[in-house]
């Protein structure tokens, strides 16, 4: 075998300046890959109808080495299939239950898994205006649907079998007594937080017809956590932030983030007690603390103010050991309903408080406890604070001191602005808050009375 000599690098170079002299020049490049050119082709826009089962279906299209691509959202629903995007991992899953298909794709990748099945796509899926694009014939045909085209007509056919049990009915079947019907279509602006796989991820839709992306917010899927809601302007999102979904007796934080997924606070370090609340008039919250180490509510009242730049202003309103129970906002935003329990001091009332502080009683129960009233059952305090939307009435559950008790059913009261002091009972119910509804002009409650857990 004949040995390889390699040249000195002076020796190079002097060969590379004798060709560049006689003005020959070399140039190596790495052969294409088998599946397609070594630079991806441009994408070329086409305008060719497409009909999904008799009805045109608007589809954004582009062609890539000969392949059209569109939009995989829309095709997919279409063809009445479910579609997750996975921002994280840029996935797009497409379901079809009742067909046990399913496609995965990821962007920039010209495999898919198909029913769990490596297949080539002949061209990648790619992020194309926020939206992802794949081949149209393979998305269409992995849902079970055929795809034609129609030179004469110049588009595209697609056509989706019967499936069972979404045939036609039999001829002497009568009618549903009920049918779904969809009667609103008009797209609107719109912010979504919802809670998958225990992380909080937010969506923003700007209601012109444009894909929503869902985000994960920063540092939320290795806790628990409780969505309480938006601020008025929308530009906020509260929730309660628990330190390890296993570690069930330690207390939440209360947190806030951006509508977009950024800027997220810490309002307060201390847990958070009962159900924070934003204010209906602006960027406040209204919220009651434990001790630092979460043993013992301090009984207190709360707001913290969260400024346009995200600065939070943390102000007392009532002081620890206030005895509060519960509140609610009132609807105007200047004042808040608070509930004190029956104690050995005070019968058990419930306090229209300004944010000044200013406090003017609504309503008392009962007289201060004395030792033979501490030893029976007796009603301890108010929970469940609703205002009705003009202000005028307050409705609340009564709690006994019996938790056994109370679980069983409690007492319904609407209490009437006007005539401060003089409640009406409305019958006996559970003691869920989100159970109490007033209609929007104020005059009517809806309830669920009954007892028995």
């Amino acid at each position: 075998m004949r040995k390889l000599k390699c040249l000195s690098l002076p020796a190079l170079y002097f060969i590379l300046a004798g060709l560049l002299l006689a003005g020959t020049v070399f140039v190596f490049t790495r052969p294409a890959a088998a599946t397609g050119a070594a630079y991806p082709a441009p994408l070329v826009p086409v305008e060719k109808p497409v009909i999904v089962n008799g009805q045109e279906l608007k589809l954004k299209q582009l062609r890539q080495h000969g392949i059209t691509l569109v939009p995989v959202r829309a095709l997919a629903e279409a063809l009445q299939a479910r579609v997750e995007w996975d921002p994280v991992n840029r996935t797009v899953t497409v379901d079809k239950p009742n067909g046990n298909k399913t496609i995965r794709m990821a962007s920039g990748s010209n495999q898919a898994l198909k029913n769990g099945q490596s297949v080539n796509l002949g061209c990648p899926a790619i992020m194309f205006e926020n939206r992802i694009i794949a081949p149209l014939r393979f998305v269409a045909e992995a849902l079970g649907a055929a795809v034609k085209w129609d030179e004469k007509k110049d588009l595209i056919q697609i056509s989706l079998p019967e499936e069972p049990g979404h045939g036609s009915p039999p001829e002497n079947t009568p009618p549903p007594d009920t049918a779904a019907e969809k009667v609103y279509s008009t797209s609107s602006p719109s912010r979504v937080a919802f809670t998958r796989d225990g992380c909080l991820w937010l969506a923003d839709g700007q209601g012109n017809n444009s894909p929503v992306n869902a985000v994960p917010v920063p540092n939320t899927c290795a806790a628990a956590v409780k969505i309480l809601g938006w601020s008025p302007d929308g530009q906020w999102l509260a929730y309660l932030l628990g330190p390890a979904k296993d570690n069930y007796g330690a207390k939440d934080c209360l947190w806030v983030v951006r509508a977009d997924g950024t800027g997220t606070r810490q309002v307060e370090q201390k847990p958070v007690a009962g159900i924070p609340a934003w204010s209906p008039a602006g960027s406040v919250i209204a919220y009651s603390t434990y001790d630092r180490t979460g043993g013992t509510p301090e009984e207190n009242l709360k707001l913290a103010e969260i400024a346009g730049g995200g600065q939070v202003k943390v102000s007392s309103l009532l002081p620890e050991k206030s005895d509060v129970v519960d509140f609610a906002w009132a609807p105007d935003g200047q004042s808040l309903a608070v509930s004190f329990p029956r104690t050995e001091d005070n019968p058990l009332q419930i306090d229209r408080v300004t944010l000044k502080g200013e406090r003017t009683n609504l309503l008392s129960l009962g007289k201060p406890l004395d030792e033979k009233a501490k030893n029976s059952i007796y009603t301890r305090e108010a929970r469940g604070l609703k205002w009705s939307p003009n202000g005028r009435y307050l409705a609340y559950h009564l709690q006994l001191n019996s938790a056994s008790l109370s679980a069983d059913g409690v007492a319904i009261q609407v209490l009437d602005l006007q005539k401060p002091g003089r409640p009406v009972d409305v019958g006996i119910g559970l003691s869920y808050a989100r159970w109490l509804a007033w209609s929007p002009d104020g005059t009517q409650l809806a309830c669920i009375l009954g007892s028995g857990r």
